[in-house]
């Protein structure tokens, strides 16, 4: 009976490890994803001030 317990508690915080992990995968893909967009502008910004220069 004790065995089962752990047993299961070890099986809900697995499950609760594994839904961070997979929320925090998605953050980080998001993440990725807007570096890649704030890239993108910073280097269309770069050729707008090009023109700029004398």
């Amino acid at each position: 009976e004790n065995i089962s317990a752990v047993s299961e508690e070890v099986s809900a915080s697995t499950q609760e490890v594994s839904a961070s992990t997979q929320e925090q995968l998605t953050s980080i893909e998001q993440l990725d994803d807007m570096a890649r967009q704030l890239n993108e502008m910073a280097e269309k910004l770069l050729v707008m001030m090009e023109k700029f220069r004398f």
